[in-house]
This record gives C-alpha cells, structure tokens and sequence, in this order.
C-alpha cells in the first residue's frame, strides 16, 4: 500500500515543496559535471541553475512543475516523477546557454548569462555538460522498478533535443532572410517541441 502523502496547506506549498526537490536532485547532479581538476564545470553549471547561493534566481521550474503535476494528475505522487522533470529542466537549461551564446544575450534572469561570465567557449563546455546530465537524470533518478521506462524515455528526451536543435538552425537561418513565411515561421515553431510535453507524453506510457 503507498504511503499517504502529508497534505499540503495550499497550492503555493505544494509549488515550493516541488521545487524544493527539483533543486535537491538538480544540485546533487550538477556536483558530478566537474572533477576536482575542473571544478569550474561544475560553478558554471550551478550558476546557471541559480544553485551557487542564497538569492540565485534558478528561473520558474515552469516545465518541471508540468511534469510533477502532470504526475499528479494521473493519480500518482509527485515524486514519482521528478527523474523526468530534472530532465526535463535540464533539457530547458542547457539550451538556454547555447541561446544566449547565439542571440549574444547579455543577460539570463537578471545577471550575466554564463558566456558574459566566463567567456564563450567555457559557456559552450557548460552547456554540453548540462545536456550530458539529462542522461544521467534519468539513469541516475529513475525508480529501479521503472527500469523498463529507460530506453523510450532516453528515446524521447534525444529526439526533443534534435527537435530544438533544429528549430535553433532555421531560427538562425531565418534572422539572414528576409522573404521568411508563415508556413515556414510555423515549421520552426514545430520543430521545437515543447520540453514539457516529453515528460506528459513518458507519463501517459506508463
């Protein structure tokens, strides 16, 4: 029988009782991106998820918390599902570094973005390192008694990468043109799939 979950007292405490977790789970990866000789990996990481000190803005954990209540939503406790919103919320993260690096945006969240910090190329190595630990996300997180969920969730996390990656090129192409239509703006839009939809789609194949 699963044990009941301690009640909460409105929505707002179960908001941060989610994020609460989401940043315990986020902090305990973002430790194994660096090694001792590079722990600049590991900084830079953490600075982007607003995980370094008190007062960092880690951002909304808007797609994380889709996942968490889209779990809930299917009659299961939050928990449950929290390898999928890490992943997800990592997912969300690292393209935001390459995006910043690409648009030149000086700012993420209102301070320097990781290449305004440590420069582009260390802003790159961040960004991949982010993207590596979606994959440990969910090997690391997922429940063993899911194991049989690991390949189609990989499968579905990789191809909602391509997906933004794509989008990303044709966004890139699009700003050198200037005869761009709305079937083509429409197929970049498609192309980059929402993240949290991943993690609805993991949960309805269960």
């Amino acid at each position: 029988m699963m044990a009941k979950t301690k009640p909460f007292a409105s929505r707002t405490d179960r908001l941060q009782a989610m994020n609460a977790a989401l940043d315990r789970d986020l902090s305990r990866l973002s430790q194994q991106a660096g090694s001792s000789q590079s722990a600049l990996l590991t900084e830079m990481v953490q600075y982007h998820l607003g995980l370094r000190k008190s007062g960092d803005r880690p951002g909304k954990r808007l797609r994380a918390n889709l996942a968490l209540l889209t779990c809930e939503a299917f009659g299961r406790r939050y928990a449950e599902a929290l390898w999928a919103a890490v992943a997800v919320e990592l997912v969300h993260n690292f393209s935001l570094v390459f995006d910043d690096v690409q648009d030149h945006d000086e700012l993420r969240r209102g301070r320097p973005s990781v290449w305004k910090v440590w420069g582009i190329g260390q802003a790159i190595n961040a960004g991949a390192a982010l993207e590596a630990l979606v994959t440990r996300a969910v090997v690391d997180l997922l429940p063993a008694r899911y194991a049989d969920r690991t390949r189609p969730a990989l499968a579905l996390l990789s191809e909602t990468m391509l997906g933004l990656c794509r989008g990303q090129v044709l966004d890139l192409q699009f700003e050198q043109r200037v005869d761009v239509g709305v079937e083509e703006a429409w197929a970049m839009r498609r192309s980059r799939k929402p993240v949290g939809s991943a993690t609805t789609s993991a949960w309805r194949s269960r």
